[in-house]
């Protein structure tokens, strides 16, 4: 007997919940600053709702922990580098609060590039990793506020997101 069409559907939508936030990251540019309100809450909703229905169904799979990070740092990167190119934030700001998405990148095409797929799987998010990206969101949310990059938020979230790039390459080099 095979599996219920509900489940079979319902079983999409974790990853659905991350896809989305993929497309969230790639429309982001061209977003109206009202839509981009909307598009920062839509993708803080998918991104906590992904992983919990993930659990609840019972249903993680490979795609699904490749998709959710790789959503997250489409989405973080868009919205970085589209205010950078609008004037909103400095690009050492971009490179500041997108150090641990960065070295995560980098580190991921390292291990891919020289057939170390498992240690990709290495780098599975810690709290640290966790923090950063809510931090990230909260200054998502406070650009959009005030309508421009407050400097205390900038070194907080900068702060966050180094301290969480230095854990991933301890763990990274470590093994862990």
């Amino acid at each position: 007997m095979g599996t219920p069409p509900f489940r079979k559907l319902l079983g999409l939508l974790p990853n659905t919940l991350s896809l989305s936030r993929l497309v969230l990251g790639i429309c982001f540019p061209f977003l109206s600053p009202q839509w981009r309100i909307a598009a920062v809450a839509i993708a803080i909703l998918t991104d906590f709702f992904d992983g919990i229905t993930s659990r609840w169904l019972r249903i993680e799979s490979p795609i699904g922990r490749l998709l959710d990070p790789t959503a997250d740092k489409c989405f973080v990167f868009a919205v970085l580098a589209t205010w950078v190119c609008e004037g909103t934030l400095k690009p050492w700001q971009l490179t500041f609060i997108g150090a641990r998405d960065i070295v995560v990148l980098l580190g991921g095409i390292a291990a891919i590039a020289s057939g170390k797929w498992s240690a990709v799987k290495m780098m599975v998010p810690s709290l640290l990793g966790k923090l950063a990206t809510a931090a990230q969101f909260v200054f998502f949310g406070s650009v959009l506020w005030l309508g421009r990059a407050d400097l205390a938020a900038v070194l907080m979230t900068g702060a966050i997101s180094v301290a969480a790039a230095i854990d991933y390459v301890r763990r990274y080099s470590l093994g862990r």
